[in-house]
């Protein structure tokens, strides 16, 4: 066949199909970021210091080598924002390259003030989460009770 191609001064060209497989590691799959809290959020007994840091500690994975950046905002459940935390508005963290985790504190205020348990959300979106959201609600615990 290949002969008469030649003869009739034709070309054959065969195109093979290829297949391209993408392989998704367990630790790919978890990307976003997960949010997971250590430590406490109190609303401490007495006035002085007048903030205590409620810490949140955000693990990546897969770590990115390059570094990269997200936003956090909290948003208000029942806790009131100023009276029993600082708010946060797309305040800028940045991960530094192979980090496996950052830090983000949100400041309750001690106001000496006997209060049933409050929440409020923390939000993480853009950077390097792309369109994805990821939330996570904490509960503020009062010592003055």
């Amino acid at each position: 066949m290949t002969k008469l191609f030649r003869r009739l001064g034709l070309v054959a060209v065969m195109a093979a199909a290829v297949q391209l497989t993408v392989l998704v590691t367990p630790a790919q799959a978890q990307w976003p970021p997960q949010v997971m809290l250590s430590g406490i959020c109190e609303d401490g007994t007495d006035p002085l210091p007048a903030f205590s840091p409620c810490r949140f500690v955000v693990r990546y994975s897969p770590v990115r080598i390059q570094g990269a950046y997200f936003e956090v905002t909290t948003r208000a459940g029942n806790a009131t924002p100023q009276a029993d935390y600082v708010p946060l508005d797309h305040v800028r963290v940045q991960v530094p390259p192979s980090a496996s985790g950052s830090y983000i504190n949100v400041y309750v205020v001690n106001d000496g003030v006997c209060e049933q348990p409050e929440s409020f959300t923390l939000v993480l979106s853009g950077g390097v989460l792309g369109r994805s959201v990821v939330e996570t609600t904490r509960v503020i615990t009062d010592a003055d009770c």
